[in-house]
């Protein structure tokens, strides 16, 4: 009802009017019954049976109607002219009413069902307004995706870029430090080669400096061979002269010898000595011989390389010739083992122990020329 009130309140009033015209009209109808002495009363034709619609109406409103109902009602008591006009007046805004009421009832249906099909209609709004937003939203969410998306090609585009020129960086660098190693290697194979030359140049002037100095030894030890047989023959000279001195000692002390021994002979029958003393002497020499010949051999062991695989039964003999002091004049092979290398090693071992360890004096004399007997075993 109040729904009703609020949203039509023009129609709720003029119902509200009509029925208190009503309410008033009865109540009238009924005193003059009561209290008029009448015709009798006009019969209406029966109106149609209505059913009233509660009506929630103010309590000041409704005394001052009855306030007014009882004003005209005591100006009809006044004036009773013109009752049947008035009965026939009230059925006709009875008629009126009732068709008011009916056309306040269509327009009610009207208005409820405008009233529905507006509230369908604002149903329907919403519905496609909710789906407008909707669709707003996927188109937002789509949008934000489809921003997300480029934002993430951009960053893969971005990060692509940056691990290219990362490569390329990387490349140029691996290019540049090839483009070091090649002219550090050019560098390397020119600096050898400078060496090699450099080494190629130093054994040529060492080769050329060997070469000298093997000429300058060989003419060193043409002219020592030449100094050592002119030394050798004015050794050999001396030895003769010096023989040929001892020689004649030696005859003048035998005859002397003789001659003492013919007197001795003679003084005491043939007593005498001279001859025994003279044999001591000579043994002296052959003990002094042996004494150093024994060091010469162990030197020369020591220095001599012999060959692999050499034959037990090989055998050469060397003749050697020394200067005073021990150093070697000559070397010279009287017999072959037959085995070159064995007879080349034996000489390089007398060559590699110059000098050799010689008594000094008369007692050299027994080494200025003598001769060794080298076997793979031993030295005799």
């Amino acid at each position: 009802m109040f729904s009703l009130f609020r949203s039509n309140p023009v129609a709720m009033v003029i119902s509200l009017l009509l029925h208190l015209l009503l309410l008033y009209l009865l109540f009238l109808k009924a005193d003059e019954l009561l209290t008029m002495d009448a015709p009798a009363p006009i019969v209406a034709e029966e109106a149609e049976e209505q059913t009233p619609i509660p009506v929630m109406v103010p309590k000041e409103t409704v005394q001052q109607v009855i306030k007014d109902l009882r004003e005209k009602r005591e100006l009809q008591e006044k004036s009773a002219i013109g009752l049947k006009k008035r009965e026939d007046e009230a059925l006709q805004l009875a008629r009126e009413a009732k068709e008011k009421e009916r056309q306040l009832a269509e327009l009610q249906k009207q208005r409820e069902e405008a009233e529905r099909k507006r509230k369908e209609e604002e149903k329907r709004l919403k519905q496609l307004e909710a789906e407008r937003i909707a669709a707003e939203k996927e188109v937002e969410r789509k949008r934000l995706e489809e921003e997300e998306r480029l934002k993430q090609l951009e960053l893969e585009r971005i990060a692509a870029e940056e691990e290219a020129e990362r490569q390329r960086l990387e490349e140029e660098e691996r290019l540049k430090q090839l483009e070091l190693e090649r002219i550090a290697a050019e560098e390397e194979a020119e600096r050898q080669r400078l060496e090699e030359e450099e080494r190629l140049k130093q054994l040529e002037l060492e080769r050329i400096a060997a070469e000298k100095e093997a000429k300058r030894k060989e003419d060193a030890r043409i002219a020592a061979e030449k100094k050592a047989q002119e030394k050798k023959r004015k050794e050999e000279e001396e030895k003769k002269k010096y023989a040929e001195a001892k020689r004649k000692q030696e005859i003048a002390a035998r005859k002397k010898a003789e001659a003492a021994a013919a007197a001795a002979r003679q003084k005491s029958k043939g007593k005498g000595s001279g001859s025994g003393t003279s044999r001591k002497a000579g043994g002296g020499g052959g003990k002094n011989y042996n004494k150093y010949i024994g060091p010469i051999r162990s030197k020369i062991t020591r220095n001599w390389r012999r060959p692999l695989g050499s034959s037990s039964d090989l055998v050469v003999k060397m003749r050697l010739k020394l200067f005073p002091g021990g150093g070697i004049a000559n070397v010279q092979v009287i017999k072959s083992s037959g085995n070159v290398a064995f007879d080349r090693s034996a000489a390089d071992a007398v060559r590699l122990s110059d000098p050799l360890p010689v008594p000094k004096g008369k007692d050299f004399d027994a080494f200025r020329s003598f001769v060794l007997e080298f076997t793979p075993n031993r030295i005799r």
